[in-house]
């Protein structure tokens, strides 16, 4: 739609008290001294439109004034000729004082304002006022069509950045991240029922759910270490089965205790001692010759146990070491660069074109006194931005090395505490090959020569012979109560030591908890390193977007871009919408750079909406060139006319 503007009739609006004005369809220029009107122009239009002022004002003086005060009984009129895609319209809006004379007076009194709304010769109501001005143009978009400063000073930059992605036709979707590059179609899948924001989440959730669990395993595996009893299997058996021989032994002597007499049962007593005495002695002998290596085996089994607990701490500490070097060298390339482009900034200076001298169509000088102030103008907006770019490179720049600090110390103790470990690790490697190396040093010992070789045992061999012979040639009765006592002690011995045998199965099955608990170790941190590199995926494909996104706004433009991300130190990405003119802020460019870049807005705005609508600009006089537009242009001009005057342009 094409909204040409032809002529504005003005009556009594705010400082006008009479003005018409003849439009041209391409530009006109309305010129005047500061205070002559010229605002106030642009005022009546919007009034007759949206009714406000050109700031947005609903609320804003119409009326005209003298002395400071409001003149009564006058009507203020504003009166519009447009041509909306070649077809001519008329508008007309009145704001005048409402006077009522009430019942049994005779002067009537002013009771408030009303505003005469005409549309084509023909009065309306307001609903049906802006139900037409709303079939034309909507009113933000008309704000932002017809102001070149309005998009971006006046809209928030959540507002701005919502109107630039509305150029885009909708959202970036994940397949044009996935063109550009194909390694991130490794999240694909997650990507189908999530967005980006909420993988970044669920990865960020499993990562520290599963650190936890991994963490709390070397504390089980502590523990479960510390229920182990080391139990002499072997031992144990050999007493058990000489107590059985000897409960059997018992019940033997019981059948015939009725034909042991008392004396026969305490030498039958004083043989059982003997003959227990010297199977221990058996036992004794015997258990050294079996295995003489089972003291030293048994140091060994404990020193592989501290060593295995030493592991964990040890990996531990070298990802810590890697995770801190990573993050330092990150950080150092970082700092590397902001010394660079600080060296660089502080060493720019500003090249002013010749062309800023001398017009460039006729080639005539400007003024000297004009062309110094533009240049200081220049000059002052060139070291204003460069001393705040260098203020915030060297802010930067301290943070980082801060952070670099820190990280060295983290490092540092890292290493500190990893030589600790790594250092009592080897400790027990070195004694566990030490002990390895005495076994089967020691020469087993005939068990015969052994038990030969024993006084007491030979002693015991010869009373019991001794007194088995005394035994043999009598016949008394024994005391059945004895016999029965001392059964039940030898069985009530069984049964604890049967309990002892049943720990090396609990030591079993410990064992095997703690060889699935170090599986399990190894499981996790299988699936931590997957999560972390999905969560670098991630982050590329975030900043892929970014860049897709500022890529396929800004190529809608010519002069301005658009800084749509801002990247943190941490490497995160902050949603933004900073105007750049040249690669300069809009509000450090200068007053031409600024209006040609409002001009670039409105132009790609226009081709979206195509809509094209009178555009004002202010402070024409500062601008030598402008960029080419479809629409109308109305200049604001100031000169030294004391009323205004009206240049048409072609």
């Amino acid at each position: 739609m094409k909204f040409i503007l032809e002529k504005l009739k003005i009556r009594n609006f705010k400082g006008i008290r009479e003005q018409d004005i003849d439009f041209h369809p391409i530009a006109t220029t309305i010129c005047g001294e500061n205070g002559t009107g010229k605002t106030t122009v642009v005022d009546a239009f919007t009034w007759l439109l949206l009714e406000k002022d050109s700031k947005g004002r609903a609320q804003f003086e119409i009326k005209t004034l003298e002395d400071g005060e409001q003149i009564h009984g006058l009507d203020h009129t504003v009166e519009g000729h447009f041509k909306i895609d070649g077809r001519p319209l008329k508008l007309k809006k009145t704001y005048k004082e409402v006077w009522t004379k009430k019942r049994g007076e005779d002067q009537t009194t002013f009771t408030g304002h009303e505003i005469e709304r005409v549309i084509n010769d023909i009065p309306v109501k307001k609903s049906e006022y802006e139900k037409k001005i709303g079939q034309l143009v909507d009113e933000k978009i008309f704000q932002l069509l017809t102001d070149p400063h309005y998009f971006s000073q006046q809209l928030s930059w959540k507002e701005r950045r919502g109107t630039l992605f509305s150029l885009t036709g909708g959202d970036i979707t994940n397949e044009n991240v996935f063109l550009a590059n194909p390694s991130l179609r490794a999240i694909e899948e997650d990507l189908e029922d999530k967005t980006i924001e909420e993988l970044k989440k669920s990865l960020s959730y499993q990562r520290r759910e599963l650190n936890k669990q991994r963490e709390n395993i070397p504390v089980k595996i502590e523990t479960l270490n510390g229920t182990i009893k080391e139990i002499d299997k072997t031992a144990i058996e050999f007493r058990c089965n000489f107590i059985r021989s000897g409960i059997k032994a018992t019940e033997e002597q019981m059948l015939d205790a009725t034909k042991l007499g008392e004396e026969q049962l305490k030498k039958q007593d004083e043989l059982f001692k003997m003959k227990t005495r010297r199977k221990e002695i058996e036992h004794e002998l015997q258990s050294g010759m079996k295995d003489p290596d089972q003291e030293t085996k048994s140091e060994i089994r404990e020193l592989q146990i501290k060593l295995r607990e030493l592991q964990p701490e040890i990996k531990s500490e070298i990802r810590t070491i890697e995770s801190l070097e990573k993050n330092i060298d990150k950080y150092r390339k970082t700092l590397e660069k902001l010394r660079n482009d600080y060296k660089e900034e502080a060493a720019r200076e500003l090249n002013i074109d010749d062309r800023i001298k001398a017009c460039p169509t006729c080639k005539r000088s400007f003024p000297e006194e004009e062309v110094e102030s533009k240049i200081a103008e220049m000059e002052e907006n060139f070291k204003a931005h460069q001393v705040d770019r260098l203020k915030k490179l060297r802010e930067e720049g301290q943070s980082i090395s801060k952070e670099v600090e820190e990280y060295q110390k983290e490092l540092e103790q890292a290493k500190s505490r990893l030589d600790k470990l790594q250092g009592q690790a080897e400790t027990v490697n070195t004694t566990i090959r030490e002990r390895e190396s005495m076994l089967g040093t020691k020469e087993k010992t005939d068990i015969n020569s052994l038990l030969a070789g024993n006084q007491e045992y030979q002693k015991l061999t010869e009373k019991i012979n001794k007194l088995e012979n005394e035994i043999k040639n009598r016949d008394h009765d024994a005391t059945l109560k004895d016999l029965k006592r001392k059964k039940e002690e030898m069985e009530s011995e069984l049964k604890g030591k049967e309990r002892e045998l049943h720990q090396e199965e609990i030591n079993q099955e410990t064992k095997e908890k703690i060889k699935a608990l170090m599986e399990e170790e190894k499981e996790l941190s299988q699936q931590i390193n997957e999560i972390e590199q999905k969560e670098n995926i991630a982050d590329q494909f975030i900043n892929t977007k970014a860049e897709i996104i500022e890529q396929s706004i800004n190529e809608k433009f010519e002069k301005v871009s658009f800084r749509l991300f801002k990247k943190q130190i941490n490497g995160a990405l902050d949603e933004t919408c900073d105007v750049l003119v040249d690669g300069v802020p809009f509000d450090n460019a200068n007053t031409a750079g600024q209006v040609n870049a409002g001009l670039d807005v409105i132009n790609s705005l226009c081709r979206h909406y195509d809509t094209y609508t009178p555009i004002f600009i202010d402070n024409r006089e500062s601008v030598n060139d402008l960029i080419d537009t479809d629409s109308q242009l109305i200049n604001l001009k100031v000169t030294k006319h004391k009323s205004l005057r009206i240049e048409a342009e072609s």
